[in-house]
Formats: structure tokens, sequence, C-alpha cells
């Protein structure tokens, strides 16, 4: 369970870097932090801990929020697109790429 804890504290990190790198045009950042995204997720996801990771999608930091909607969207489509659609609503630098995974989700690409 520590484990699982570390790993899903280690996505948050990273979700909150890629978050900046987004918000600074720091296309490289994001790029890096997206890639230890993926890697942490499967952690997660092999130790049946996307429940853990889904627990904090209410985070303040709306890149953090994000990256978790957009990352467990397979397991939790009815939450995760609401989360990405109030994002969307917000009009803010995520709302483009939260109107981009919708669109990959509705036809079926994700």
């Amino acid at each position: 369970m520590e484990k699982l804890t570390s790993f899903v504290e280690s996505f948050l990190h990273e979700a909150k870097i890629y978050s900046n790198g987004i918000l600074e045009g720091d296309n490289k950042k994001a790029n890096k932090a997206d890639k230890n995204l993926t890697k942490l997720y499967k952690k997660i996801k092999e130790m049946d801990g996307i429940e853990k990771l889904k627990n904090n999608i209410t985070q303040k930091d709306e890149g953090v929020r994000f990256c978790i909607a957009a990352t467990i969207i397979k397991e939790f489509p009815q939450l995760t697109e609401k989360v990405l659609k109030d994002i969307v609503a917000n009009d803010t630098l995520f709302s483009s790429l939260a109107t981009v995974v919708l669109d990959l989700w509705e036809k079926g690409q994700l």
C-alpha cells in the first residue's frame, strides 16, 4: 500500500510539473512529465490503484485535474467527462486540451 501511495503522489507531482510546463510554454518540460505520467499510470493500474488516483480528481490545480481526468477516462467516463467539460467551460489554456480529449473520446479514439 505504501508503494501505491508513493506512485499516486509521484503522479500528482508529475501532473503539477506538466501543468506548469503548459502554463510556462515549456513543451520539453510538459512532454517529459507526460511520459512520466504514462509510466506512473501503468504502475498504478498494475496495483489496482486507479480508484486512489480518481480520489484526487478534485485537486485545486486545473492542470492536475486535467491530467487525472484524461488519464482515467476509460475507467471512469462519466466522472471524467464532467471534469473535462468543466475545464472547457473555464476558458483557460487547459480548455483546448480538454476539448481535444473529449473529442477523441467521443470518436472512440482513446
